[in-house]
C-alpha cells in the first residue's frame, strides 16, 4: 500500500514507460486508481500543490469536479486545465520550460516555492525503495521537489507500480 492506493504484481525492475507512450500500457488502470485515489485525499477549498508528471495529470481531470481550490503547479498543461474555473487560484512556479513535458523547473521557481505554503503536495517520484526512499532521475528536478516538500503541511509521494523497488539520482 502507497499514499493509500494498493498496487498488486508490480515489477519493481522495469523501467517506466514514457507519458506519451502511455496509451497501451496494460498498467494504466493501476495509475488511474493511484490517480483517483490521491484525488480523494483533496478538499473542497484545499491550496495544493501539482508538480508535474503522468500521475499528477491524470488528478487533474478528477480535480476539475471542485468548486474552490488554490492550485500550487509547475505543470503548463495543469494550469491550462485549471484556468477557466474562475473560482479557483492557480499559481505556476516559474522557471525554465522542459518542452518535452510542458513542465517548470529551475532556481526562479525554488526560490518561489520558499515563499508558498499548501496543504498538501502531490509528486510523484521516479523511484521508490525501503532503503533509499523516493527519487528523480536529474538534480534539476529533485532540487525543485525538495522545496515543494519544504513547503507543504503533508506530502503525497506518488510512484507508478514499475518504480516501486527502484532507485535513481
Amino acid at each position: 500500500t502507497f499514499a493509500g492506493a494498493t498496487i498488486e504484481g508490480t515489477a519493481a525492475h522495469r523501467r517506466a514507460p514514457s507519458v506519451n507512450a502511455e496509451t497501451h500500457d496494460p498498467d494504466q488502470a493501476k495509475y488511474d486508481a493511484i490517480a483517483q485515489r490521491a484525488s480523494e485525499m483533496v478538499r473542497e477549498g484545499d491550496t495544493i500543490l501539482l508538480c508535474s508528471g503522468a500521475l499528477t495529470e491524470r488528478m487533474v481531470e478528477r480535480l476539475l469536479t471542485f468548486k474552490s481550490l488554490t492550485v500550487v503547479t509547475n505543470s503548463l498543461d495543469a494550469a491550462r486545465s485549471f484556468w477557466r474555473n474562475p473560482n479557483y487560484t492557480i499559481i505556476l512556479v516559474g522557471g525554465q520550460m522542459h518542452f518535452d513535458s510542458g513542465a517548470l523547473h529551475g532556481t526562479s521557481g525554488i526560490a518561489m516555492l520558499q515563499n508558498l505554503r499548501v496543504n498538501k503536495a502531490f509528486i510523484p517520484c521516479e523511484g521508490m525503495s525501503g532503503a533509499q526512499g523516493f527519487a528523480t532521475d536529474d538534480a534539476e528536478s529533485a532540487q525543485l521537489k525538495a522545496a515543494m516538500l519544504a513547503c507543504a503541511q503533508q506530502v503525497i509521494m506518488l510512484a507508478a507500480p514499475q518504480h516501486i523497488g527502484l532507485s535513481s539520482l
